[in-house]
C-alpha cells in the first residue's frame, strides 16, 4: 500500500482581496493553468510571447457571448457580442453569425428564465490574491491567482458559488468529476482566500447547445426558428443544474498545486525551455500554433501580438 504524507494544517485565510490593484507582480489564472498543463509551449506562445492567431476561430465567442449575456441579464447583449466579433466577409459568414447569434439568445432566454437574477447576488465576482507557499507560509515575489466568479450568492447565511455553463453534451463521466473540476477549485480557493469565508457548495447550471442540425434545402431563417421552438419545447433537455459540496482539504491542495504550477513556470524560464505535449495537438479543434512547432516557413505571418482588452 502507498504510503501518503500527512499534510501541515491549512493556514489561515488573508481575506484581503487585492483586485483592481497594482502588485508588480504577474499573475497565474484558470486558463493560464488549463494551458500550461495541456502544453507548456502553447503557454509560453501564449503567455510568455503574448502572439494569438490573426484568424481568431468563431467557435470561441460562443461561450464567451452565452455568459455576456448571463452577466447583463438581457439574450439580445449576446447576440451582439457575436456580430460584434465576427469578421463578416461573406455570405456564409453572415449565415453562421446569425445561427450562432440564434443559439446564443435561445440559450441565455432559457437560462435566465430557470435562474432569475437573486438581489443577494454578486456577478462577476473578481479576486486576486497573493500565491503562498502551503508548508512555510511565505508569500510568491513572482505570482498572484487572478480569476472571476460568475456569480456568488447567500444562502442561508452561507456563501455559495454559481458556476454557468455552456456545453455540446452533459454526460455521466462529466457529472462525476465535477469534484474535482480546477476551475471551480481556483475560484472556491481565491475566494476563500480575499473574503475569509468559505463556498460551501457549487451551484453548476448546465445549458446545452442545439442538439439539432440544419436540414438540407432548409434556409438559414427556417433553421433559426427551429432552434428557438427547441429550446422553448424542451427546457428540461436543455438545462439542468447540479450540486456539489466543498471542504478544507480541497483548499489546501488548491494551494499546494498553485505553488508546484508557479514554479514549473519559474523553471521553464530559467532554462528557456518549455517542453511540448504533442498529445495535445489534436484536441478538440487542434491547436493554433501548431505551424510554429512545425516551422512552416510562413508562420510567422499568421500570427500577432495581442492587443490588451478593452474595459
Amino acid at each position: 500500500m502507498i504510503e501518503v504524507s500527512s499534510q501541515p494544517d491549512l493556514i489561515e485565510s488573508d481575506a484581503t482581496n487585492l483586485a483592481g490593484e497594482d502588485t508588480g507582480r504577474e499573475h497565474l489564472s484558470a486558463s493560464q493553468v488549463s494551458t500550461l498543463l495541456a502544453c507548456p509551449q502553447k503557454y509560453a506562445y501564449s503567455y510568455q510571447e503574448k502572439i494569438e492567431p490573426i484568424a481568431i476561430r468563431p467557435a470561441l465567442s460562443l461561450g464567451k457571448a452565452f455568459q455576456t449575456a448571463i452577466e447583463y441579464g438581457d439574450p439580445d447583449v449576446g447576440a451582439h457580442a457575436i456580430f460584434a466579433e465576427r469578421d463578416i466577409r461573406d455570405q456564409d459568414d453572415q449565415d453562421r453569425a446569425e445561427i450562432d447569434a440564434t443559439i446564443v439568445t435561445a440559450a441565455a432566454r432559457l437560462y435566465l428564465s430557470r435562474f432569475p437574477h437573486e438581489t443577494d447576488s454578486q456577478k462577476e465576482y473578481e479576486y486576486r490574491v497573493r500565491l503562498r507557499n502551503p508548508w512555510t507560509g511565505s508569500y510568491s515575489r513572482t505570482y498572484d491567482l487572478l480569476g472571476y466568479a460568475d456569480e456568488l450568492a447567500e444562502e442561508d447565511g452561507e456563501l455559495v458559488l454559481i458556476e454557468n455553463k455552456f456545453v455540446g453534451q452533459i454526460s455521466e463521466v462529466s457529472i462525476r468529476r465535477l469534484p474535482l473540476d480546477r476551475q471551480i477549485s481556483l475560484a472556491a480557493y481565491g475566494i476563500w482566500r480575499a473574503t475569509g469565508r468559505e463556498v460551501s457548495k457549487v451551484r453548476y447550471r448546465f445549458t446545452r447547445k442545439p442538439s439539432i442540425r440544419q436540414k438540407k434545402g432548409e434556409s438559414v431563417g427556417e433553421f433559426c426558428q427551429r432552434v428557438e421552438r427547441d429550446y422553448f419545447d424542451r427546457p428540461d433537455f436543455y438545462s439542468e443544474e447540479q450540486v456539489i459540496y466543498r471542504d478544507q482539504a480541497s483548499l489546501w491542495r488548491t494551494e499546494a498545486e498553485l505553488w508546484e504550477w508557479a514554479e514549473q513556470v519559474r523553471q521553464s524560464r530559467k532554462r528557456a525551455l518549455f517542453t511540448r505535449n504533442t498529445s495535445a495537438c489534436t484536441d478538440f479543434g487542434g491547436c493554433e500554433f501548431l505551424p510554429l512547432c512545425l516551422g512552416d516557413p510562413d508562420a510567422q505571418s499568421l500570427y500577432q501580438i495581442k492587443q490588451p482588452k478593452e474595459g
